[in-house]
């Protein structure tokens, strides 16, 4: 696992709101500098839901905004995941992260209001 410098919420481009899950009203600027000033509709962030991250559960979320809205980046969640990117599924044995699937949590976007 590589690590990245950190804006550390320095950058404006890079600011990120979090909608759905665990992390569900969480806003950041804390990215990769290697991010900045690009596009992130489509980027997947995996969030540790506890320390070391190498044995945490991992929230994750994708980009939906095609850029950003009242400063911020759109991210939604999709689901959780373990610490090596298994993915985790219901006790009925399907996997519910599916944005087309009324049954996710993702599927259900909330408004932004400013």
């Amino acid at each position: 696992m590589s690590t990245h410098e950190s804006a550390a919420n320095q950058d404006p481009t890079l600011f990120c709101a979090y909608f759905g899950g665990p992390r569900d009203g969480f806003m950041t600027g804390d990215l990769p500098v290697a991010l900045s000033s690009n596009k992130l509709t489509g980027s997947v962030a995996r969030i540790p839901m506890s320390q070391p991250s190498a044995f945490s559960l991992h929230a994750v979320y994708v980009c939906t905004s095609e850029t950003q809205i009242d400063g911020f980046w759109e991210f939604r969640y999709i689901g959780m995941e373990g610490p090596n990117g298994e993915k985790l599924i219901t006790e009925e044995g399907e996997q519910r992260n599916d944005m087309n699937d009324p049954r996710s949590p993702s599927a259900h976007p909330r408004a932004v209001s400013s």
